[in-house]
C-alpha cells in the first residue's frame, strides 16, 4: 500500500488555497443565481471587492444578451440527471464600471451526496484581447471580402501548395469556377492559360512564384482559356506571399480582362499599317512611274536615233535608270521579309569611308572620320552594309540644305544585357553618322522609320526603313538622337564576327587554256526574257551557251552533256521556277549525277536561305537579277575557273 501523506491543513485548507490562489475567476452561486463566493481573480476581472460580490444576482453582472442562454443552461442543469452536465460558453461580464469583459466560461451544478443540488460553480477565463483581436481580424476580413468583391479585378490567393483560399466574384466570372468548387482546389486546374498568338499551353507557369524563385508579370496579355470554353486576354501579376520566417507561404494572383483593350490596340494597329501602306503604294507609284518614264523615253527615242553617239547616250540614260530601278526594288526587298543578307567576314572600316564617299559625292557638306585602327570585323552582307552607310550619309546631308559637316564615327563596343534595345549582350562595331542640320521634331521619332515617311523636300523617305530592316537581319540595332535646330545622330550596332580578321582571299588557278577557251554554259530561267539576256551577254565575252526553261529541261541537257564526255563548265539555275523545278531541287539532282557540277543560283530576291548560305547547297556562286554585266561575267569567269 502506498504511504497516505498528510495535507498541511487538511483537505478543506488546500481547496481554500486553490481557490484564492488561482489565476482563473472562480465563483459559487446558489440555484436562483446570486453569487455566493468570488475569488480574487473573479473580482479583479469585473473591478468589484468581495464583499460587493456576496448576494449579487448574476444577472446583473452579465449582458443582458448572454443571461438568456446562461440561465437556461443553468436551469437544465438542475435536473438529479443532468449532474454530470457541463456548462460551456462565451460570454460577456458587465464590470463595475460598465464596461464589457469577454470571458470563456466552464461551469456545472454542485449536487450532495443524494443527487440534490446545491449551487452552481463556474470558472471564468478572461479572452477579452483574444475576442478584440478575433474581431478587428473578422472586421478586417470582412473589409478585404467586400474591397474583393468590389474591385474591378480577378484576386486568387493561395496556399504553398497552390491550393486556392480566396477566390473573388471576378476570378468566378472569367474563369467560370464557382466559389465553393474552386476552393481547395489547385490554382493550375483552375486557371489555363495559353499564349495568345500559338495557342501554346503554358506549362506550370506559377511553379517559381510558388517556390517564392520568380514574380510573374502578365504585362504581355495571355489567354485564359474559362472552363465554359470561352477565351479571355489577360494581363496582370502573380506574387509570392511569406511567413513571419519570411519562407513562401503561397501566392496572389491578380489579373484582368484585357480582351477589348487588345482588340482596339489591334485596330489601331491595322488602320497604322493601312496608313503606312498607303504611303508605301503612293511612293512606290511615283518613283517607278518616274523610272519608267526615263526609260521608255530613253528607249523610244533611241529607236528613231540615227546617230550611234547619240543612241549610245540614249541607252546609257536608260541603263542608268533601269540601275535606279533595280536599287529601289532591292530596298523594297530588303525592307519587307525579304533581304537576307549574303554574308562575309569584312573589316568595315573601308567600306565605311568608300560609301560615305560616294553617297557624298558632288555635295556642299563635308565628310569627316573619326575611325580607329583595329575595329573589329562583322560578318556582313558588304552590298547591304554599304547601303545603310550611303542612306544614313545621304540623310544627314539632306538634314543641311545649304551644306555642313557630317562626322562619321566607328569604335569597338562590348554590351552588358539589356544595354541597347533588344540584343544580345556581346562585342559590337558602333558606327555613329552625325549632322548639325535641322533636326527632328520629337513627334516625328517614332516615324522616321516608316516607310516613304520624310519631312524633307528631297528623298523618297525609303531609305530610313530599308537602313533598319538590314540591321535588324544582321543581328544588329539601329536608334537616333535628335535636337531641334541643333542636329542628329544615327548609331548602328553590328555584332562583331567570331573571328578576328577577315579570311584571305581565295586563290584561284585558272586551269591552261582557260583564257583562250572560256568554256560552256548552260542557263536555267523560266523568263525567255532573261535567257535571251544572259546568253548574249556571256557569248559576247567568249561563252558558248545553252538554255532550258526548268530544272527537267536543264537535267536532260546536262546529263546528255555528261554522256558525251563534255560537261558543261557552268551551270547557272534560277531559284524559283514557276509550275517547274526550281534550282534547289534541281542542284541535288545534278550534284547526284555530277558531285563536280559548278553551280551559280540566280534570282530576283534574296529571302531564300539559299541566297546566303550558297555554298552549303552545293553551289559555288550567287547571281542577283537583274543582271550587271560586269559581276555577271566575273562571277561566270570565276566559277570556271575553279578547281575540284
Amino acid at each position: 500500500m502506498p504511504e497516505e501523506r498528510t495535507i498541511p491543513g487538511g483537505r478543506a485548507q488546500l481547496f481554500r488555497t486553490i481557490f484564492e490562489q488561482s489565476i482563473v475567476g472562480i465563483a459559487l452561486a446558489d440555484l436562483d443565481g446570486k453569487l455566493l463566493e468570488t475569488n480574487d481573480a473573479f473580482q479583479r476581472m469585473l473591478g468589484y471587492a468581495a464583499a460587493e460580490l456576496i448576494g449579487k444576482p448574476l444577472a446583473e453582472i452579465t449582458h443582458p444578451d448572454d443571461w438568456q442562454v446562461e440561465a437556461s443552461l443553468l436551469l437544465g442543469s438542475r435536473d438529479l440527471n443532468a449532474r454530470d452536465a457541463q456548462i460551456r460558453l462565451v460570454k460577456r461580464y458587465v464590470r463595475k464600471d460598465g464596461t464589457l469583459v469577454w470571458a470563456r466560461l466552464h461551469a456545472c451544478v454542485i449536487h450532495d451526496a443524494q443527487g440534490r443540488p446545491i449551487f452552481a460553480l463556474g470558472m471564468a477565463e478572461d479572452i477579452t484581447e483574444q475576442k478584440l483581436a478575433e474581431d478587428r481580424l473578422a472586421d478586417e476580413t470582412e473589409r478585404l471580402s467586400v474591397t474583393l468583391r468590389s474591385i474591378g479585378d480577378a484576386v486568387i490567393a493561395t496556399d504553398v501548395d497552390g491550393r486556392i483560399q480566396v477566390f473573388n466574384k471576378v476570378a468566378e466570372t472569367l474563369t467560370a469556377w464557382p466559389l465553393d468548387t474552386a476552393l481547395g482546389r489547385r490554382i493550375d486546374e483552375v486557371i489555363f492559360l495559353q499564349d495568345r498568338q500559338t495557342h501554346q499551353p503554358c506549362v506550370e507557369p506559377f511553379k517559381d512564384v510558388l517556390r517564392g524563385m520568380a514574380r510573374l508579370d502578365l504585362a504581355d496579355p495571355l489567354m485564359l482559356v474559362a472552363r465554359d470554353g470561352r477565351d479571355h486576354m489577360i494581363a496582370g501579376t502573380a506574387n509570392a506571399i511569406y511567413d513571419r520566417a519570411s519562407k513562401p507561404a503561397g501566392m496572389v494572383l491578380a489579373f484582368r480582362d484585357v480582351t477589348e483593350k487588345v482588340h482596339v490596340e489591334e485596330e489601331q494597329l491595322r488602320r497604322e499599317k493601312l496608313e503606312s501602306l498607303g504611303f508605301l503604294a503612293g511612293g512606290i507609284a511615283h518613283d517607278f512611274n518616274n523610272l519608267l518614264t526615263s526609260i521608255l523615253g530613253n528607249v523610244t527615242l533611241a529607236r528613231s536615233e540615227k546617230s550611234e553617239n547619240a543612241l549610245h547616250e540614249l541607252l546609257g540614260s536608260a541603263e542608268q535608270a533601269t540601275l535606279q530601278a533595280k536599287e529601289l526594288t532591292l530596298q523594297l526587298l530588303t525592307f519587307a521579309e525579304g533581304g537576307v543578307p549574303i554574308k562575309q567576314v569584312v573589316s568595315p572600316a573601308d567600306l565605311i569611308r568608300e560609301a560615305a564617299r560616294l553617297a557624298l559625292h558632288g555635295s556642299k557638306s563635308r565628310l569627316e572620320f573619326h575611325i580607329p585602327p583595329g575595329l573589329f570585323t562583322v560578318d556582313m552582307d558588304p552590298g547591304q552594309i554599304g547601303q545603310v552607310i550611303r542612306n544614313l550619309t545621304i540623310n544627314a546631308d539632306q538634314a543641311m540644305p545649304g551644306g555642313g559637316r557630317v562626322v562619321i564615327e566607328a569604335e569597338n563596343a562590348t554590351l552588358a544585357a539589356a544595354t541597347i534595345g533588344t540584343i544580345p549582350p556581346g562585342r559590337y562595331v558602333r558606327i555613329a553618322v552625325t549632322d548639325s542640320g535641322i533636326g527632328i521634331p520629337d513627334r516625328f521619332l517614332d516615324k522616321i522609320f516608316d516607310p516613304y515617311f520624310t519631312t524633307k523636300a528631297e528623298g523618297s523617305g525609303l531609305g530610313l526603313a530599308t537602313s533598319l530592316s538590314i540591321v535588324r537581319h544582321h543581328g544588329g540595332h539601329i536608334r537616333v538622337q535628335s535636337r531641334v535646330g541643333i542636329g542628329s545622330m544615327f548609331e548602328v550596332f553590328l555584332p562583331a564576327a567570331a573571328d578576328a580578321a577577315p579570311p584571305a582571299p581565295k586563290q584561284v588557278d585558272a586551269p591552261p587554256g582557260a583564257a583562250a577557251r572560256p568554256g560552256r554554259v548552260l542557263i536555267m530561267d523560266d523568263e525567255e526574257a532573261i535567257r535571251q539576256i544572259g546568253s548574249r551577254i556571256l557569248t559576247r565575252h567568249g561563252f558558248t551557251v545553252e538554255t532550258a526553261a526548268d530544272g527537267a529541261a536543264a537535267l536532260r541537257l546536262y546529263e546528255e552533256s555528261v554522256r558525251k564526255g563534255a560537261p558543261y563548265d557552268v551551270v547557272v539555275l534560277d531559284l524559283t521556277i514557276r509550275g517547274g523545278m526550281g534550282g534547289r531541287d534541281t542542284i541535288r539532282a545534278l550534284l547526284e549525277l555530277d558531285p563536280h557540277v559548278k553551280a551559280i543560283v540566280s534570282s530576283g530576291y534574296s529571302n531564300d536561305p539559299v541566297m546566303s548560305t550558297f555554298r552549303q547547297h552545293g553551289f559555288r556562286g550567287v547571281v542577283v537579277k537583274p543582271y550587271q554585266l560586269d559581276s555577271f561575267v566575273d562571277t561566270v569567269r570565276r566559277v570556271a575557273a575553279e578547281t575540284g
